[in-house]
């Protein structure tokens, strides 16, 4: 299995040491171990090594786009298949992870609507489909687009960071949205986590 994951797509990961953290900025805050998350979203070339017969969106045609049209059970599959192949523990993240991982250093502060070009697509300026990934500038914690271009899953079936679809001023840290987790659509992907340590 190590050759053959040597030869496979893999995403780039970055580490995040840990900390306590509030979801949603209510109640208190929990300890959040050290993990290691995908930089970006899962692209279509690194989810066509697991699933060669996926068929590309429309809204999303690049190696580099992030794959869409995926189910939570698609998405999971992806993270046992990379899993065994990698001989590591991955899997989606939690909200509360994938939440750290978007503020990480921001310590909630808000979002000026001048920002929003340089750091993430949404209904204004992205020309209606997903953009390839990394083509805005990285969060304080080194990962991008965990705003805006796709949707995310998350563990439990809650996607977060709204889409390339989403109006401006809707946009935000908080935003989230519950999906039936059997459905696909085009603007809905995935990145990917594993734990520090497990």
């Amino acid at each position: 299995m190590a050759e053959i994951y040597t030869r496979v797509p893999r995403a780039t990961l970055w580490l995040f040491r840990g900390g306590q953290w509030a979801l949603g900025g209510e109640g208190e805050p929990v300890d959040v171990a050290p993990f290691y998350i995908a930089k970006a979203p899962i692209t279509n070339r690194q989810y066509e090594a697991f699933d060669p017969g996926h068929g590309r969106s429309p809204r999303s045609p690049g190696d580099d786009g992030p794959v869409v049209g995926v189910s939570l059970e698609d998405a999971r599959a992806y993270c046992t298949w990379y899993a065994e192949l990698s001989g590591k523990n991955f899997r989606l993240p939690t909200e509360l992870e994938w939440e750290y991982a978007c503020l990480w250093g921001e310590k909630g502060s808000a979002l000026a609507p001048e920002q929003a070009d340089r750091l993430w697509w949404d209904r204004e300026n992205s020309g209606g489909r997903a953009q390839d990934v990394e083509g805005k500038e990285a969060n304080t914690g080194g990962i991008h687009d965990m705003l805006g271009n796709v949707w995310e899953w998350t563990d439990a079936g809650v996607m977060r960071g709204g889409s390339f679809r989403t109006p401006r001023q809707e946009m935000g840290r908080s935003i989230r949205r519950l999906l039936d987790p059997t459905l696909r659509q085009d603007d809905v992907g995935f990145r990917i986590l594993r734990l520090l340590r497990g």
